[in-house]
């Protein structure tokens, strides 16, 4: 059973706390290293932030979940 997605009042999510809303909203568990690899291979959507943080808007986030749930079930 799958939690809809909720999109918190913020644009962006941290590293971290892309991991916490995928795991909470979008069953969907994932790791540190795995993430920075997405990142690297442009896999999932980011941005740099001020100092060269990553950060990750949610609604492209949302689109990104949504597309890798329709896969998992084709």
């Amino acid at each position: 059973m799958q939690n809809t997605l909720q999109t918190p009042e913020r644009k962006y999510l941290s590293s971290e706390g892309l991991i916490t809303y995928l795991k909470e909203f979008a069953d969907y568990s994932i790791s540190r290293s795995c993430l920075y690899r997405l990142t690297m291979n442009n896999a999932i959507p980011h941005i740099k932030g001020p100092g060269n943080r990553l950060l990750f808007p949610i609604a492209e986030i949302t689109r990104w979940v949504e597309g890798k749930t329709s896969e998992e079930q084709q």
